[in-house]
Formats: C-alpha cells, sequence, structure tokens
C-alpha cells in the first residue's frame, strides 16, 4: 500500500510526466534518461511545443538516439498534440515499421491513458501507418519510398543511410537528396518542423547537403546553405572540441556510465581512423582528407611543460586581409625548436589580435619582446630568430616597417606562401603525426574572447581544420603551418 505522501508524489510525477519528455520516457519505460539523453530530450520538447522547427542532432552508434528520438518522442509528441500528423522516416522501410510499431506499443499501453486519456484508435492494425483516438497520425517510411497524399506537422529522419556502402555510393546520397526534396520536405503542412537524427557517414551526406561548408561541429543554431537556421547538436563519442554541447572537457566519454573511455578507446583501435572519425566523432572525410589529431600534439593527453633549453625561439604572424574589430584577426604562434628532441617543436603561445593594419608596427615590437622572453625562460641556445611574416597585403607592409626599424622579422620563402593552406597543411601533417609537434601547457590553456567566442582558438582551428574544404576560421591554422614547415621541411620549407 502507498501512503499519502507516495501517492501525491506519484500524481506530481505523472503530471510532469505529461509535459517532460524525459519524465516520460520513464514512466512509460522505466528508463532513466543520461545527461546527453536528456539535452536530446529538451530539443525534441521544443519541436513538440513549437518552439523549433528545424533541428539537427549527430550521434555515435550504441549511444540510444533512436530509442528517444524516434521510439518515444513520436509518442509524446501525440500526446501533447492530439490532432497533429508525424512522419516517421529511416534507411529502410523495415526499420521504420519497427520504430512505428514501438510508438503504436507506447500510445497503447495504460500508462499513455493514464496520462493523456486516449490510446490507438481501434481500427488502426496498419504497422506503419495508424491513428489515435484524437485524431492523430503517424506514417512510417523508407527513405526513397513515396510518401504522397500523406501530410505531416512533424517529419522525422532518422539515420537515412544504411551502411557505409550506400555512403560511398554517389547514386544513393543523390537519391536520397532527391527524396528529402521531392517527396519528404513537400510533405510538410506550413509551419511544421524537420527533425534529423543520424550518425555522420559521409561528408556529403542528407546533413553534409544542407549545413553549410564550413560547419566545424559546432553545436547551437547554424545558418544553412538555404538561409534556414537550424539547432544542431553534436554529440561526439569522445569530446574533441571547447564547446561541447554538454560542456565536457577534452577526452570526456559521452556516456561514460554505459559505454566508457577504455570502450571507446577499444572500439577506436578496432575501427578505420576514417570510420572513427565519422560513425563516432561526427566527423566525416574523405579519404583524402587531412586531419589533425589532438592526441598526436599530447602526450598521453597531457601538454608538455616549458622546456629548459633549446635551440630557438621564433614567431610566425598571418597578418589579417581586413581591418576593424567585425573582421579576421592577425594571428601570431610562437614557437621554439630543439633538433636533437624527439618533440623537436613545442608550440609556446599564441595570441589573435584585432587591430588597424596601420597600428601592425606599434603591435610587432611587443612580440619581439615576447620572443626575448621565451628565449630566456627556455634556454634558448641560439637566441630568438624573431618573427617569420606572410609576406601578403597588410603583411608585406609590416615586414618593410621591420627592416626600417631594425626589427628582426622577415618574409616567409615564396614557395611555401605560394601554395595552399590544404597543401600546406598535407605537407606537415605527418610531422605532427609521428610526435615531432608538441603543445606546451601555456598554448594549451589559453584560452580568449574572440567573434564572441571564449575558446582555446588554436586548438579548435587546428583540430577542425579540413583539407579541401572553405575552413572561414584560419587565423590561427596558417601559423601553425608555416611555422612546423619553416623548422622540419626541406629547402623549399615544406
Amino acid at each position: 500500500m502507498l501512503d499519502e505522501i507516495e501517492i501525491l508524489e506519484e500524481l506530481l510525477f505523472r503530471e510532469e510526466a505529461k509535459e517532460d519528455l524525459g519524465k516520460f520516457c520513464t514512466r512509460i519505460s522505466d528508463i532513466q534518461p543520461a545527461r546527453h539523453h536528456r539535452l536530446l530530450c529538451d530539443k525534441l520538447e521544443d519541436v513538440a511545443y513549437g518552439r523549433l522547427k528545424r533541428l539537427m542532432v549527430f550521434m555515435p552508434p550504441g549511444h540510444a538516439k533512436s530509442t528517444y528520438s524516434s521510439v518515444h518522442f513520436p509518442a509524446f509528441y501525440l500526446g501533447v498534440n492530439p490532432d497533429k500528423c508525424i512522419i516517421g522516416a529511416s534507411h529502410t522501410q523495415d526499420l521504420a515499421d519497427r520504430f512505428s510499431r514501438k510508438t503504436r506499443n507506447i500510445v497503447g499501453c495504460k500508462e499513455f491513458y493514464e496520462l493523456y486519456g486516449f490510446g490507438v484508435a481501434n481500427d488502426s492494425r496498419a504497422m506503419g501507418a495508424w491513428e489515435t483516438e484524437k485524431g492523430g497520425e503517424y506514417k512510417a517510411t523508407g527513405v526513397g519510398s513515396g510518401i504522397a497524399g500523406r501530410r505531416s506537422d512533424v517529419g522525422l529522419i532518422d539515420d537515412p543511410i544504411r551502411s557505409r556502402e550506400d555512403a560511398e555510393s554517389e547514386l544513393v546520397r543523390e537519391r536520397i537528396w532527391e527524396w528529402y526534396l521531392a517527396d519528404f520536405s513537400t510533405r510538410l503542412k506550413p509551419g511544421g518542423s524537420i527533425i534529423i537524427i543520424q550518425t555522420r557517414w559521409h561528408e556529403d551526406d542528407l546533413a553534409g547537403r544542407i549545413l553549410p561548408t564550413d560547419y566545424h561541429g559546432q553545436s547551437g543554431p547554424v545558418e544553412c546553405l538555404n538561409g534556414e537556421i537550424w539547432e544542431v547538436v553534436n554529440f561526439p563519442a569522445i569530446c574533441e572540441q571547447e564547446d561541447d554541447a554538454l560542456g565536457r572537457q577534452i577526452g570526456d566519454a559521452l556516456w561514460p556510465e554505459y559505454y566508457d573511455l577504455q570502450m571507446l578507446q577499444d572500439t577506436k583501435r578496432m575501427q578505420t581512423p576514417r570510420n572513427w572519425a565519422s560513425l563516432y566523432q561526427q566527423r566525416p572525410r574523405s579519404e583524402e582528407s587531412n586531419q589533425f589529431d589532438l592526441a598526436k600534439l599530447l602526450n598521453d593527453g597531457q601538454p608538455l611543460p616549458f622546456p629548459k633549453w633549446c635551440d630557438s625561439v621564433y614567431a610566425v604572424i598571418d597578418t589579417a586581409s581586413k581591418d576593424g574589430n567585425k573582421h579576421d584577426a592577425t594571428a601570431c604562434t610562437y614557437f621554439a625548436y630543439n633538433r636533437f628532441d624527439p618533440n623537436p617543436i613545442l608550440i609556446l603561445d599564441w595570441e589573435l589580435v584585432q587591430i588597424e593594419g596601420a597600428l601592425l608596427e606599434e603591435w610587432l615590437p611587443s612580440v619581439i619582446a615576447k620572443l626575448e622572453n621565451y628565449s630566456s625562460i627556455c634556454g634558448a641556445r641560439l637566441g630568438s630568430q624573431g618573427a617569420f611574416i606572410e609576406d601578403k597585403s597588410s603583411g608585406t607592409i609590416l615586414i618593410q616597417q621591420a627592416i626600417r626599424r631594425g626589427l628582426p622579422a622577415r618574409a616567409i620563402d615564396s614557395p611555401l606562401t605560394k601554395v595552399g593552406k590544404t597543401e600546406r597543411a598535407v605537407s606537415v601533417s605527418g610531422y605532427v603525426y609521428s610526435g615531432k609537434v608538441k603543445l606546451t601547457e601555456n598554448a594549451y590553456n589559453k584560452r580568449e574572447v574572440y567573434k564572441g567566442r571564449e575558446r582555446n582558438h588554436l586548438v579548435f582551428q587546428v583540430v577542425n581544420f579540413r583539407a579541401g574544404m572553405d575552413n572561414k576560421t584560419d587565423d590561427l591554422i596558417d601559423t601553425f603551418t608555416y611555422g612546423i614547415a619553416l623548422a622540419l621541411g626541406n629547402h623549399e620549407a615544406y
């Protein structure tokens, strides 16, 4: 027998479960949402209550994305919107039907009736198309299947791609895209919502064709190629960005209570680097794409202290292409070089300065002074080598000004500046991969506010650089690749 307090608590929980998706899942299926599930539920709730019209969620396999989004959410949606219609799609009709059956079972269960006072209509027996007693409708469809004659208030797509083979097929990707444009999105009622829940198989998958070309894995509102604003929630299996949706530290697992870090590391060893990056880290890339791995810039997951001695220190400067606080910054990265060390390049520091080009001449002495300080701290046997400056636009003027003032600054050799940033990145990636470039604690722990975002901008830009793509956030990546090539490259510096 329940006492009076327990009865009141049960009644209160029922009332809350009617409006809270996470508690709804607990009430219906006795499951306890983990932290990332609660965030997912919050975003899905925003769709259910009309506060959000476009939602993308990226999540690795085995982390229960379908349990919440494709099984429980449609039932919750129909509970709070009794007369609305939802279309649920997946890569095959069979999988879509399985989700539909599970959702229908929830709507038809006693616990659902206790919450909302209705269930599945008596004459709805079809697995993939059924109605509620209040006139709500659910239609399941496979990606690529025709859905003419059906209209929806919410269209939900859960994993449009079935396999690596399908992901690699341009024909399949094009078919999915055409279906999305011509069949799926045209079934949406005015003011309706679209939800895409997927694991990222390929940079040209469905999400990839909607997202902007410079999307770098961030969560939050993203202006996409057609001008629509999509809310994006990105859940890599292991955190590798400081602006993580859950506020995790770099290296933290997504669901440590179930899929802990050791299991993820074991999975990583079993997978190809490409599969790990795309399926688990939600960073799809072509086989030819270059990728800087943060782990390679650390030693056993940790940055290094300043060296006690080295051969020399130097800085690399890439001046802004435009002036003003709303445009690009002038980037500067500081390096220590020790020829006979197993890690010959240590990144000491970095900075981004947003100042007018005419004022760069006044800023440059501070770079030289900082180099002299680092030379002393790091015991540089040959001292400071000065600043290397990209010989373009305002950089050309800055080089001339430095020479006139007798400051130790010089132009980066032209063979290195003539190639594109992708070619430079690819040319130095081997040095990074082999562990010859490391971050110091000072450079790794540093955070600054730039363009309204507080983060470690050097780490962010390096980790998120994509070869062959329009990397608009690239103030520091050029100084990073130049600095490596200058110290470790051949006679042409790459």
